[in-house]
Parts: structure tokens; sequence; C-alpha cells
């Protein structure tokens, strides 16, 4: 393999991004492979029909558990220390969307996201 393929290759992270809901939401799933450089930034989006619901982003790292991030009501002060200051999620309700923003990218963010709606409250 080349040298400077590997170099390349190492020196970016490969995001998943799956769009998921729960209970009969009927928006389709969405898969989108990014590949972005460390120190980058990313957005990732979500939209849904639902009313009455609680919006979640999970993340899914390599060979390991799904890991809760944020929901629609979470404070800065609520998030892992690891993603305190890279992330944020803006609920815009009059376009049903809930996109998340990773800035400063670093390896260990490479996974699959998840945007999960949840009907009821937190």
């Amino acid at each position: 393999m080349d040298l400077k393929f590997c170099k390349i290759l190492t020196s970016t992270l490969i995001f998943l991004f799956l769009l998921t809901y729960v209970q009969c939401n009927v928006m389709p799933q969405i898969y989108t492979e990014k590949i972005i450089r460390e120190g980058d930034t990313t957005v990732f989006n979500c939209s849904y029909t639902s009313t009455k619901y609680v919006l979640i982003w999970y993340v899914q790292k390599s060979g390991g558990s799904i890991i809760f991030l944020l929901h629609d009501q979470s404070k800065k002060e609520d998030l892992d220390k690891e993603y305190k200051e890279r992330i944020t999620a803006s609920h815009f309700s009059e376009s049903k969307t809930f996109p998340l923003t990773i800035r400063n990218i670093q390896r260990s963010d490479a996974g699959i996201y998840y945007c999960a709606l949840e009907h009821g409250t937190m």
C-alpha cells in the first residue's frame, strides 16, 4: 500500500451518520458517510415529522456501545467533558430539524452518529 495514501487515510476521520426514528415516525432512514480532517467542523443533519417528542443524539464508536451525547433540552454543563466545548445541537421547530455540530474534530470522534426521536418528554 502506498505510504502517501496511508498518511492521508490516517489524517482523516470517517464519520457515518444514520438517521433513526423511534415509534412509527414516517421519515426514511438516511445514511451519509463523511471524511473530515482533524481540526475541521462538521454538521450532521436531522429532520423529523412528529410532534410531542424528545430529540436525542447518540454515537457508537468502533466496536463499542451506543453512547448518549445530548437531547434537545441539554445544557452545556450536562455534556460529557470530551465534548463540552466542541458539540452543539440546536432545535429548529419551524423547520423540524435538529442538526448536530462538532467543532475541532478529533480522531476519537470517529463513529456512527444517530439522531433519534422519542415520543414523550424527558
